[in-house]
């Protein structure tokens, strides 16, 4: 059995002139369609007609499904119950030839003839099947639903009285989607072109939900007021989600449509884009209404887009008017008000207020500053990059204070790099975290490159508790899931058991999902962040990648593992510089290193703190770091290996650099030993400090009381411009790094 794919809306005999193609036609009253199933030979529909005349008519939509909105419930909704529009389901009509003799999915003036040959043979009775029809007594719309194995489309045809629209759909889903659905009757029945590319997504014709003004005014949903000769200072109001509409006329073939939106649903099903604000439509009848623009560049309906961009990608997440974003639309502003010829319109708008279930507006020409707030304008220039990917470059001249969680475009190939740095690298600019989650996501084939910039947690994390199970370890689930343990983790080699507790969700500074990629340059700083889940500062995910050539990762703290950078099943890490410091967490202040890898030539990991395994913690099959320089030292915990610990078949390639840690021996240092390999070139160097406690004593230069070294290795005390230190040995490699 194969479930309808291709739906055919044949909204087939919509009121078209013949041989023409479908006009605009006012749309109201009662209108009942009909829908039928068809199916070839080869390929059967499993719905049945209830399932079909659900997904048509049932307020809610079809049961059990995942679009519980049908038909009747969409246009009901937008036409403010001017059309309320059902279908009579006819029996299932089986073609006489098979998918695979067509070859391909045909076209919808295709369909109707053959399935009409079959309800003849069926008899079934087109004048007493409750079907509205026209003159020539043929359905005013017919709709079908085909099942055919091929992608989900949607095609819309008219001629000789009838108007078609076919639905192709992928057979394991419902019986069709409800917006290519609703969209291809618009085509056929209301006689709707396509809205223009920067309608992104904002309208029904143009890959959204809901159809533009100008179109419910062609409808007959609409009486838009007209504000055209209104005199300046006068103030309006407009209704949000409304068919409350004003239109600025040039004359009958140019205009703009003024309405306002928030965030919307049906049936509790939320529909549209989450923005909020006033939607300003330029309309003018010589653009193109088809599937492509014609000759003039242009389409018939167009939406300004308040930031002044011209990237039509649905990036451009601020294209509406509103407080913060803009509050001006007039002769100088950018986009301006003018005609399309570039003549000035007159239309001048000031004062927009912030969006919410009302919006105002003043008339008249008013020359003030209208700047987008810092956080906007910052959110504006990085989603940018979705529209046209390429390099995007946000460079910043002052703090600010993000309200708004940060999810990176994921763009097709070849992908977008986003760069953030301040305008002053003398003087970094600080971006605050002000909400709660991960305050950066980096998709795949994305890279972020941060540099010269502050990105500050506030203290603040995300506290959110579930009932999720967690996996066979004390650690976290693919996604950062974490269950609450034991706040000191066994420093042997087995396997963390989870403890019962609830779950919280991880709100690190920088995600980096599977494909991803995120780069830390000189300057750059990931400080102050709580997290209650894994990744103090930084998460990288299954096959993301970390590269830290320079920066700071400093003072974050871990509910559970990596107070520091946590690299989670198959991601990888590379440090050549930069300093991991002063970080905490339950297990692994610095860096935790599960089943992934972790390569360190340079830098620092430094001074962090965890209840066991201070530094680094190697874990789980596939887990592999190897360091050819750098230094990790300082790094405290009650217990593991206070430098690196290797833990459940994790391997550890030690081959340059240093590792030192306090204690009274080298294991102390660098724990499950068993797994550590120091194989050519053998300079690595451990160092184990037995510290005193109490006050440092003054210990002598030169000598190495308190110190034990690793074989080949020496180390003995040394003073550096005033400051007590290790100076250690081990062939080419050798260093001094201070007392901790």
């Amino acid at each position: 059995m194969t479930r309808i794919i291709a739906l055919m809306t044949a909204a087939a005999i919509s009121l078209a002139l013949a041989g023409t193609a479908q006009a605009q036609t006012a749309r109201s009253g009662k209108v009942v369609g009909l829908a039928i199933i068809v199916e070839y030979q080869d390929h059967k529909s499993s719905h049945t007609r209830q399932q079909v005349e659900e997904f048509f008519n049932r307020v809610g939509g079809m049961r059990g499904s995942n679009q519980p909105i049908s038909v009747y419930d969409f246009y009901k909704r937008f036409s403010e119950g001017r059309l309320e529009l059902t279908h009579v389901v006819a029996p299932v009509v089986t073609l006489p030839f098979k998918f695979a003799e067509r070859g391909s999915f045909g076209s919808p003036r295709i369909y109707w003839p053959e399935a009409k040959k079959v309800l003849d043979t069926m008899n079934f009775n087109l004048s007493t099947s409750g079907v509205t029809l026209n003159s020539r007594g043929e359905p005013l719309l017919i709709t079908m639903l085909v099942a055919a194995p091929i992608r989900p489309t949607g095609l819309a045809a008219t001629g000789n009285g009838i108007s078609r629209t076919a639905m192709r759909h992928n057979p394991r889903h419902n019986p069709a989607n409800i917006r290519v659905v609703v969209h291809e009757i618009g085509h056929a029945f209301m006689g709707w072109g396509h809205a223009g590319a920067s309608a992104m997504a904002r309208d029904l014709m143009k890959g959204g939900w809901v159809p533009n003004p100008y179109f419910r005014h062609m409808a007959g949903w609409v009486d838009p007021v007209d504000i055209t000769n209104m005199p300046a200072g006068t103030k309006l109001t407009l209704t949000a989600n409304s068919n409350q509409v004003f239109v600025y006329r040039r004359n009958a073939n140019e205009a703009f449509y003024i309405e306002a939106r928030q965030s919307d649903s049906i049936n509790g099903v939320p529909i549209g884009k989450d923005e909020s604000g006033l939607l300003i439509w330029h309309y003018n009848q010589a653009g193109a209404r088809g599937t492509a623009a014609n000759a003039t560049g242009f389409w018939r309906i167009e939406l300004v887009h308040a930031n002044g961009r011209t990237e039509m990608g649905s990036g451009n997440r601020f294209a509406l008017f509103r407080a913060g974003v803009r509050t001006r639309f007039d002769r100088a502003t950018t986009p301006s008000s003018a005609w399309r010829d570039g003549t000035p319109s007159g239309l001048n708008i000031s004062r927009i207020s912030g969006a919410g279930n009302t919006m105002s507006f003043t008339l008249g020409f008013e020359n003030y500053a209208d700047e987008m707030i810092p956080e906007v304008k910052f959110l504006d220039d990085i989603y940018s990059s979705l529209a046209a990917p390429s390099n995007v470059v946000v460079t910043l001249n002052q703090n600010l204070t993000l309200n708004t969680l940060v999810n990176l475009p994921a763009p097709r190939t070849p992908g977008v790099t986003v760069t953030i740095r301040s305008a002053n690298p003398a003087r970094p600019v600080t971006i605050t975290r002000g909400t709660v989650g991960n305050l950066f996501t980096v998709p795949s084939r994305t890279t972020l490159i941060l540099e010269n910039i502050i990105i500050d947690g506030g203290g603040r994390g995300n506290f959110i508790s579930s009932d999720e199970d967690d996996e066979e370890e004390a650690e976290a689930d693919e996604n950062g899931n974490i269950i609450a343990a034991s706040p000191v983790q066994p420093a042997d080699d087995s396997e963390e058991a989870p403890a019962a507790g609830t779950a919280a969700v991880a709100g690190t500074l920088v995600r980096v999902n599977s494909g991803g990629t995120f780069v830390m340059r000189n300057g750059a700083v990931l400080r102050n962040n709580i997290n209650s889940g894994n990744g103090g500062g930084v998460f990288i995910n299954g096959n993301g990648r970390f590269t830290m050539n320079g920066g700071e990762i400093s003072g974050n703290t871990s509910g559970n593992e990596a107070g520091g950078v946590y690299i989670n099943t198959n991601a990888a890490f590379t440090m050549s510089g930069g300093i991991i410091n002063g970080n905490t967490a339950n297990n692994s202040g610095g860096v935790y290193a599960r089943r992934s890898t972790f390569t360190m030539s340079g830098g620092q990991i430094t001074g962090n703190t965890a209840a066991a395994n201070g530094g680094v913690r190697v874990h789980g099959q596939n887990a592999v770091f190897t360091m050819t320089g750098g230094e990790i030292s300082g790094n405290n915990s009650n217990s593991g290996g206070r430098g690196v610990h290797i833990a459940s078949n994790g391997v550890f390639n030690f081959h340059g650099g240093v590792v030192a840690g306090t204690g009274r021996n080298l294991n102390n240092v660098v724990s499950g030993s068993n797994n550590l390999n120091t194989s050519a070139p053998r300079n690595a160097v451990i160092i184990a400090w037995n510290r005193p406690s109490g006050n440092v004593p003054n210990y002598t230069a030169g000598a190495n009381t308190d110190l034990t070294v690793s074989a080949g290795g020496t180390a003995a005390w040394a003073n550096q411009n005033g400051v007590l230190g290790i100076s250690y040995t081990n062939g080419a490699n050798r260093g001094w790094i201070r007392a901790w």
